[in-house]
Protein backbone atom coordinates (compact mmCIF):
# COMPACT_ATOMS: atom_id res chain seq x y z
CA UNK A 1 0.00 0.00 0.00
CA UNK A 2 1.52 3.44 -0.92
CA UNK A 3 1.84 6.57 1.38
CA UNK A 4 -1.60 8.59 1.99
CA UNK A 5 -2.03 11.23 0.58
CA UNK A 6 -3.03 14.50 1.54
CA UNK A 7 -3.96 17.40 -1.26
CA UNK A 8 -4.42 21.14 0.05
CA UNK A 9 -5.87 24.21 -2.37
CA UNK A 10 -5.32 22.81 -5.75
CA UNK A 11 -7.15 25.58 -7.21
CA UNK A 12 -10.32 25.40 -5.68
CA UNK A 13 -9.74 23.57 -2.30
CA UNK A 14 -11.67 20.64 -1.58
CA UNK A 15 -12.77 20.43 1.46
CA UNK A 16 -15.40 18.05 2.57
CA UNK A 17 -18.15 18.46 5.37
CA UNK A 18 -19.60 16.23 8.10
CA UNK A 19 -22.26 16.87 11.32
CA UNK A 20 -20.70 17.67 13.99
CA UNK A 21 -22.15 16.26 16.91
CA UNK A 22 -19.05 15.67 18.90
CA UNK A 23 -18.29 15.74 22.39
CA UNK A 24 -15.06 17.35 23.50
CA UNK A 25 -13.49 14.33 25.68
CA UNK A 26 -13.87 10.67 25.38
CA UNK A 27 -17.18 9.91 26.22
CA UNK A 28 -19.75 7.28 26.40
CA UNK A 29 -23.06 8.70 25.04
CA UNK A 30 -26.10 6.70 25.66
CA UNK A 31 -29.10 6.87 23.38
CA UNK A 32 -32.79 5.24 23.86
CA UNK A 33 -34.16 3.80 20.68
CA UNK A 34 -37.62 2.53 21.09
CA UNK A 35 -37.78 -0.74 18.12
CA UNK A 36 -41.27 -1.26 16.00
CA UNK A 37 -43.59 -3.79 17.28
CA UNK A 38 -41.77 -6.74 17.20
CA UNK A 39 -38.23 -5.94 17.68
CA UNK A 40 -36.38 -6.57 21.04
CA UNK A 41 -34.18 -5.16 23.53
CA UNK A 42 -30.66 -4.14 22.53
CA UNK A 43 -27.54 -3.27 24.78
CA UNK A 44 -24.66 -2.19 22.60
CA UNK A 45 -22.73 -3.41 25.14
CA UNK A 46 -18.71 -2.67 22.95
CA UNK A 47 -18.42 -0.24 20.09
CA UNK A 48 -18.57 -3.22 18.20
CA UNK A 49 -21.13 -4.92 19.08
CA UNK A 50 -25.05 -4.43 19.88
CA UNK A 51 -27.56 -7.32 21.15
CA UNK A 52 -30.98 -7.67 21.23
CA UNK A 53 -33.14 -9.49 23.58
CA UNK A 54 -36.64 -10.76 23.17
CA UNK A 55 -38.57 -10.66 26.09
CA UNK A 56 -42.16 -11.94 26.54
CA UNK A 57 -45.43 -11.54 29.01
CA UNK A 58 -47.73 -14.32 30.08
CA UNK A 59 -49.96 -13.00 27.27
CA UNK A 60 -47.25 -14.03 24.87
CA UNK A 61 -46.81 -10.34 23.13
CA UNK A 62 -43.10 -9.52 22.53
CA UNK A 63 -42.27 -6.11 24.49
CA UNK A 64 -39.71 -3.98 22.89
CA UNK A 65 -37.31 -1.18 24.04
CA UNK A 66 -33.78 -0.16 23.11
CA UNK A 67 -30.93 1.34 24.72
CA UNK A 68 -27.75 1.37 22.74
CA UNK A 69 -24.27 2.79 23.70
CA UNK A 70 -21.74 4.96 21.54
CA UNK A 71 -18.45 5.66 22.62
CA UNK A 72 -17.03 8.27 20.80
CA UNK A 73 -13.84 9.28 19.57
CA UNK A 74 -11.43 11.96 21.67
CA UNK A 75 -12.51 15.01 20.48
CA UNK A 76 -10.80 18.28 21.66
CA UNK A 77 -12.43 20.48 23.66
CA UNK A 78 -13.96 23.21 21.05
CA UNK A 79 -16.84 25.07 21.13
CA UNK A 80 -19.50 23.45 18.79
CA UNK A 81 -21.91 24.93 16.00
CA UNK A 82 -25.07 23.32 14.92
CA UNK A 83 -25.83 19.99 13.62
CA UNK A 84 -26.26 20.77 10.07
CA UNK A 85 -24.67 20.68 6.99
CA UNK A 86 -25.56 23.64 5.29
CA UNK A 87 -23.14 26.64 5.64
CA UNK A 88 -25.46 29.56 6.77
CA UNK A 89 -24.06 33.35 5.63
CA UNK A 90 -22.17 34.60 8.26
CA UNK A 91 -21.34 31.81 9.70
CA UNK A 92 -18.01 29.69 10.19
CA UNK A 93 -18.95 26.00 10.19
CA UNK A 94 -16.74 22.85 9.03
CA UNK A 95 -17.92 19.32 7.42
CA UNK A 96 -16.43 15.95 6.52
CA UNK A 97 -17.93 14.31 3.09
CA UNK A 98 -17.00 11.64 1.15
CA UNK A 99 -17.14 12.25 -2.66
CA UNK A 100 -15.38 10.51 -5.86
CA UNK A 101 -12.03 9.99 -6.15
CA UNK A 102 -10.12 13.80 -7.85
CA UNK A 103 -9.62 11.22 -11.39
CA UNK A 104 -13.11 10.13 -11.58
CA UNK A 105 -15.10 11.32 -14.80
CA UNK A 106 -18.19 12.23 -12.23
CA UNK A 107 -15.69 15.33 -10.52
CA UNK A 108 -16.84 18.29 -12.75
CA UNK A 109 -20.38 17.47 -11.24
CA UNK A 110 -19.14 16.38 -7.79
CA UNK A 111 -17.98 20.37 -7.34
CA UNK A 112 -21.40 21.39 -8.58
CA UNK A 113 -23.24 19.52 -6.59
CA UNK A 114 -21.07 20.16 -3.12
CA UNK A 115 -21.11 23.61 -3.91
CA UNK A 116 -24.54 23.75 -3.95
CA UNK A 117 -25.57 21.37 -1.45
CA UNK A 118 -23.37 23.10 1.21
CA UNK A 119 -24.94 26.60 0.40
CA UNK A 120 -28.53 24.72 0.87
CA UNK A 121 -29.75 23.94 -2.78
CA UNK A 122 -31.36 20.67 -2.89
CA UNK A 123 -28.81 18.39 -4.49
CA UNK A 124 -28.48 14.66 -5.24
CA UNK A 125 -27.09 12.77 -2.26
CA UNK A 126 -27.32 8.91 -2.93
CA UNK A 127 -24.29 7.87 -3.64
CA UNK A 128 -25.01 4.34 -4.31
CA UNK A 129 -26.14 4.97 -8.02
CA UNK A 130 -24.39 8.88 -8.27
CA UNK A 131 -21.37 9.17 -7.70
CA UNK A 132 -21.16 12.73 -8.19
CA UNK A 133 -23.64 12.69 -5.32
CA UNK A 134 -23.04 15.03 -2.36
CA UNK A 135 -22.83 12.99 0.48
CA UNK A 136 -21.92 14.19 3.77
CA UNK A 137 -20.51 11.73 6.02
CA UNK A 138 -22.98 10.75 9.22
CA UNK A 139 -21.72 11.60 12.98
CA UNK A 140 -21.83 7.56 13.31
CA UNK A 141 -21.61 6.42 9.57
CA UNK A 142 -18.10 6.05 8.58
CA UNK A 143 -17.33 3.06 5.93
CA UNK A 144 -14.31 1.71 5.74
CA UNK A 145 -14.44 2.34 1.91
CA UNK A 146 -15.07 6.31 2.72
CA UNK A 147 -11.77 7.63 1.87
CA UNK A 148 -10.13 5.03 -0.58
CA UNK A 149 -9.27 6.01 -3.87
CA UNK A 150 -7.84 2.88 -6.06
CA UNK A 151 -5.97 2.32 -9.26
CA UNK A 152 -8.30 -0.46 -10.72
CA UNK A 153 -12.14 0.28 -10.84
CA UNK A 154 -14.02 0.39 -7.77
CA UNK A 155 -17.16 1.90 -5.84
CA UNK A 156 -17.92 1.88 -2.41
CA UNK A 157 -15.68 -1.00 -1.30
CA UNK A 158 -16.42 -3.09 -4.23
CA UNK A 159 -14.10 -3.44 -6.97
CA UNK A 160 -17.61 -5.90 -8.53
CA UNK A 161 -19.56 -3.06 -10.15
CA UNK A 162 -23.21 -4.01 -11.73
CA UNK A 163 -24.61 -0.53 -11.82
CA UNK A 164 -23.25 1.46 -14.90
CA UNK A 165 -23.32 4.72 -13.18
CA UNK A 166 -20.28 3.91 -10.89
CA UNK A 167 -18.34 1.29 -13.67
CA UNK A 168 -15.69 4.07 -14.30
CA UNK A 169 -15.13 5.61 -10.74
CA UNK A 170 -12.16 4.54 -8.55
CA UNK A 171 -13.23 5.14 -5.33
CA UNK A 172 -13.51 7.98 -3.05
CA UNK A 173 -11.93 10.39 -0.79
CA UNK A 174 -12.72 12.22 1.87
CA UNK A 175 -13.22 16.18 1.64
CA UNK A 176 -13.16 18.57 4.08
CA UNK A 177 -15.07 21.81 3.15
CA UNK A 178 -14.60 25.39 5.45
CA UNK A 179 -16.84 28.33 5.55
CA UNK A 180 -16.01 31.62 7.76
CA UNK A 181 -16.59 35.02 8.92
CA UNK A 182 -13.30 36.79 8.57
CA UNK A 183 -10.39 37.38 6.55
CA UNK A 184 -9.54 33.65 5.14
CA UNK A 185 -5.30 34.24 5.91
CA UNK A 186 -6.28 34.23 9.69
CA UNK A 187 -7.83 30.71 9.26
CA UNK A 188 -6.17 27.32 9.10
CA UNK A 189 -7.69 23.48 9.51
CA UNK A 190 -6.17 20.45 11.03
CA UNK A 191 -7.47 16.94 10.46
CA UNK A 192 -6.67 14.07 12.24
CA UNK A 193 -7.76 10.42 12.70
CA UNK A 194 -7.58 7.33 14.45
CA UNK A 195 -6.12 5.48 10.99
CA UNK A 196 -2.72 4.89 11.07
CA UNK A 197 -3.20 4.71 7.22
CA UNK A 198 -3.37 9.09 7.72
CA UNK A 199 -0.98 10.74 9.73
CA UNK A 200 -2.26 14.07 10.91
CA UNK A 201 -1.93 17.68 9.54
CA UNK A 202 -2.38 20.96 9.88
CA UNK A 203 -2.83 23.54 7.09
CA UNK A 204 -3.54 27.39 6.25
CA UNK A 205 -7.10 27.50 4.37
CA UNK A 206 -6.22 30.67 1.77
CA UNK A 207 -2.45 28.92 0.63
CA UNK A 208 -1.91 26.48 -1.72
CA UNK A 209 0.22 23.99 0.10
CA UNK A 210 2.59 22.87 -2.82
CA UNK A 211 3.87 26.25 -3.90
CA UNK A 212 2.88 28.56 -0.86
CA UNK A 213 0.92 30.81 -3.25
CA UNK A 214 -2.19 32.54 -2.01
CA UNK A 215 -5.40 31.04 -3.84
CA UNK A 216 -7.43 33.56 -5.73
CA UNK A 217 -11.55 32.89 -5.56
CA UNK A 218 -13.06 30.67 -8.10
CA UNK A 219 -16.30 28.60 -8.45
CA UNK A 220 -14.79 26.47 -5.50
CA UNK A 221 -14.14 28.81 -3.22
CA UNK A 222 -16.53 31.89 -3.32
CA UNK A 223 -16.36 35.26 -1.56
CA UNK A 224 -19.78 37.32 -1.23
CA UNK A 225 -19.81 41.25 -0.18
CA UNK A 226 -23.10 42.17 0.62
CA UNK A 227 -22.57 45.49 -0.51
CA UNK A 228 -23.75 48.75 1.59
CA UNK A 229 -27.61 47.64 2.89
CA UNK A 230 -25.54 45.01 4.15
CA UNK A 231 -28.22 42.51 3.38
CA UNK A 232 -27.61 39.03 1.13
CA UNK A 233 -29.57 39.29 -1.68
CA UNK A 234 -27.50 37.05 -3.80
CA UNK A 235 -28.39 33.41 -4.11
CA UNK A 236 -26.86 30.16 -5.01
CA UNK A 237 -29.00 28.50 -7.81
CA UNK A 238 -29.13 24.60 -9.49
CA UNK A 239 -30.29 26.20 -12.74
CA UNK A 240 -27.35 28.57 -12.81
CA UNK A 241 -24.95 25.82 -11.96
CA UNK A 242 -23.44 28.34 -8.95
CA UNK A 243 -24.05 31.47 -7.48
CA UNK A 244 -26.26 34.19 -8.97
CA UNK A 245 -25.45 37.92 -8.47
CA UNK A 246 -28.23 40.17 -7.03
CA UNK A 247 -28.45 43.94 -5.62
CA UNK A 248 -25.44 45.92 -4.99
CA UNK A 249 -23.47 42.52 -3.58
CA UNK A 250 -20.46 41.29 -4.78
CA UNK A 251 -19.57 37.29 -5.63
CA UNK A 252 -16.12 36.55 -5.69
CA UNK A 253 -15.44 33.76 -7.94
CA UNK A 254 -12.92 34.71 -10.68
CA UNK A 255 -9.58 34.62 -9.62
CA UNK A 256 -9.66 38.07 -7.14
CA UNK A 257 -7.33 37.59 -4.42
CA UNK A 258 -8.88 37.19 -1.29
CA UNK A 259 -5.96 39.53 -0.03
CA UNK A 260 -7.13 42.29 -2.39
CA UNK A 261 -10.94 41.84 -1.94
CA UNK A 262 -13.32 42.92 0.43
CA UNK A 263 -15.97 40.22 1.43
CA UNK A 264 -17.88 39.27 4.62
CA UNK A 265 -18.16 35.60 4.21
CA UNK A 266 -16.37 32.88 2.20
CA UNK A 267 -16.46 28.97 1.81
CA UNK A 268 -14.66 26.47 0.04
CA UNK A 269 -14.33 22.86 -1.67
CA UNK A 270 -11.37 22.23 1.14
CA UNK A 271 -8.80 19.75 1.59
CA UNK A 272 -8.73 16.42 0.18
CA UNK A 273 -7.64 13.54 2.46
CA UNK A 274 -7.02 9.96 0.39
CA UNK A 275 -5.88 6.83 1.31
CA UNK A 276 -4.23 5.19 -2.10
CA UNK A 277 -5.12 1.33 -3.05
CA UNK A 278 -3.35 -0.26 -5.92
CA UNK A 279 -5.06 -3.59 -5.54
CA UNK A 280 -7.88 -5.44 -3.53
CA UNK A 281 -5.62 -6.77 -0.81
CA UNK A 282 -4.97 -2.96 0.04
CA UNK A 283 -8.25 -3.19 1.43
CA UNK A 284 -7.24 -5.32 4.04
CA UNK A 285 -5.15 -2.76 5.91
CA UNK A 286 -8.08 -0.46 6.52
CA UNK A 287 -10.80 -3.22 7.12
CA UNK A 288 -8.65 -5.05 9.95
CA UNK A 289 -8.16 -1.84 11.90
CA UNK A 290 -12.06 -0.73 11.63
CA UNK A 291 -12.37 -4.95 12.69
CA UNK A 292 -10.34 -3.80 15.44
CA UNK A 293 -11.41 -0.79 17.05
CA UNK A 294 -13.96 2.20 16.53
CA UNK A 295 -12.50 4.58 14.13
CA UNK A 296 -12.89 8.13 13.76
CA UNK A 297 -11.60 11.00 11.75
CA UNK A 298 -11.95 14.71 13.28
CA UNK A 299 -11.64 17.78 11.53
CA UNK A 300 -11.34 21.26 13.15
CA UNK A 301 -11.07 24.93 11.84
CA UNK A 302 -9.35 27.15 13.80
CA UNK A 303 -9.20 31.03 13.53
CA UNK A 304 -5.98 32.86 14.81
CA UNK A 305 -4.57 29.10 16.83
CA UNK A 306 -8.76 29.26 18.23
CA UNK A 307 -11.04 26.18 17.72
CA UNK A 308 -14.27 27.69 16.14
CA UNK A 309 -15.81 24.80 14.63
CA UNK A 310 -15.30 20.62 15.30
CA UNK A 311 -16.63 17.47 13.31
CA UNK A 312 -15.95 14.15 14.18
CA UNK A 313 -17.36 11.21 12.44
CA UNK A 314 -17.26 7.50 13.66
CA UNK A 315 -17.87 4.32 12.32
CA UNK A 316 -21.07 2.82 11.78
CA UNK A 317 -21.94 0.05 14.15
CA UNK A 318 -24.03 -3.27 13.50
CA UNK A 319 -27.03 -4.24 15.27
CA UNK A 320 -29.10 -7.08 15.70
CA UNK A 321 -32.45 -6.81 14.33
CA UNK A 322 -34.73 -9.56 15.57
CA UNK A 323 -38.08 -10.01 14.31
CA UNK A 324 -41.10 -12.50 14.04
CA UNK A 325 -41.66 -13.29 10.33
CA UNK A 326 -45.38 -14.18 8.66
CA UNK A 327 -45.22 -17.80 10.16
CA UNK A 328 -44.36 -17.26 13.61
CA UNK A 329 -41.22 -18.10 13.61
CA UNK A 330 -38.07 -15.28 13.94
CA UNK A 331 -35.66 -13.55 11.70
CA UNK A 332 -32.75 -11.56 12.09
CA UNK A 333 -31.07 -9.01 9.72
CA UNK A 334 -27.65 -6.88 10.65
CA UNK A 335 -28.40 -3.55 10.35
CA UNK A 336 -25.85 -0.39 10.14
CA UNK A 337 -22.62 -1.82 9.98
CA UNK A 338 -19.72 -1.53 7.44
CA UNK A 339 -20.85 -2.20 4.04
CA UNK A 340 -18.75 -5.61 2.19
CA UNK A 341 -17.39 -7.01 5.30
CA UNK A 342 -19.16 -9.72 7.29
CA UNK A 343 -20.67 -10.62 10.84
CA UNK A 344 -20.66 -13.38 13.10
CA UNK A 345 -23.47 -13.88 15.64
CA UNK A 346 -23.27 -14.28 19.19
CA UNK A 347 -25.41 -15.76 22.04
CA UNK A 348 -25.48 -14.69 25.65
CA UNK A 349 -28.48 -16.19 28.24
CA UNK A 350 -27.16 -12.81 30.85
CA UNK A 351 -25.39 -9.86 29.94
CA UNK A 352 -23.93 -9.74 33.47
CA UNK A 353 -21.47 -12.85 32.68
CA UNK A 354 -19.15 -11.19 30.52
CA UNK A 355 -17.60 -14.95 29.12
CA UNK A 356 -20.94 -16.56 28.40
CA UNK A 357 -20.94 -15.29 24.94
CA UNK A 358 -21.09 -17.89 22.46
CA UNK A 359 -20.92 -18.41 18.55
CA UNK A 360 -24.25 -18.47 17.30
CA UNK A 361 -23.28 -20.51 14.57
CA UNK A 362 -19.75 -21.10 13.26
CA UNK A 363 -21.11 -21.44 9.92
CA UNK A 364 -23.13 -17.95 9.66
CA UNK A 365 -21.72 -15.26 8.09
CA UNK A 366 -24.09 -12.13 7.82
CA UNK A 367 -23.60 -9.16 5.58
CA UNK A 368 -25.43 -5.99 6.16
CA UNK A 369 -29.03 -6.39 5.20
CA UNK A 370 -28.84 -10.19 4.55
CA UNK A 371 -31.98 -11.84 6.28
CA UNK A 372 -31.60 -14.95 8.54
CA UNK A 373 -34.28 -17.36 9.42
CA UNK A 374 -33.37 -18.57 13.30
CA UNK A 375 -36.65 -20.55 13.39
CA UNK A 376 -38.64 -20.34 16.71
CA UNK A 377 -35.30 -21.63 19.20
CA UNK A 378 -33.07 -19.30 21.18
CA UNK A 379 -35.52 -16.55 21.58
CA UNK A 380 -34.57 -15.51 25.13
CA UNK A 381 -31.26 -14.59 24.63
CA UNK A 382 -29.37 -11.85 24.01
CA UNK A 383 -27.51 -11.03 20.14
CA UNK A 384 -25.07 -9.38 19.24
CA UNK A 385 -23.01 -8.33 15.71
CA UNK A 386 -19.23 -9.21 15.88
CA UNK A 387 -17.02 -7.54 12.63
CA UNK A 388 -14.73 -10.25 11.21
CA UNK A 389 -11.50 -9.23 9.89
CA UNK A 390 -10.82 -10.02 6.22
Amino acid sequence: MSAPVWLFAIYGIRAQQQTRNNKPSVEIMKKKLIAVVTLAVAFNITSHSAEFVITTTDDGVIRTSATTTRMFSPAINSPQNPNNNVFLFNSENIVIESLCSSISPNKPQSYINTMLGLAGVSVPTDRTSNPAAWYVIPPNGLQWFDGYTTTFKSWLGSPYLTNSATANDNGSRFVVSVCGTNDVSRYSCMIYSSLTNLAPVTFPIGTNTSNGQEIPFNANYVGISVGSDGILESYPSAIAGGWVQNGDDTVLVTNQLPSQSTYNWFYRFGATVVINATSIADFKSVQDQFATTNQWITATLMRDGVIVASRTVSMSMAFVQVSLDGNYGMKMVITGGQQNMTYKVQTTPSLSDPIAWKSFDDNLSLSPGEPYDIGTTNTAQFYRAVLVAP
